[in-house]
């Protein structure tokens, strides 16, 4: 038996994801040592 480790992916179709997440995400340019916590608290004027 010669699978690869979680070969099961293959076999999901997440092009609805991804069509989603090009159409309603945004791109973020994080500080060297930011984290994502510390990035969201910021944009939301905490």
């Amino acid at each position: 038996m010669n699978k690869h480790f979680n070969s099961y992916k293959e076999g999901i179709d997440l092009e609805f994801l991804r069509t989603y997440c090009m159409e309603h995400g945004e791109r973020r340019t994080f500080l060297r040592g930011e984290t994502l916590e510390e990035a969201d608290s910021c944009k939301n004027g905490r």
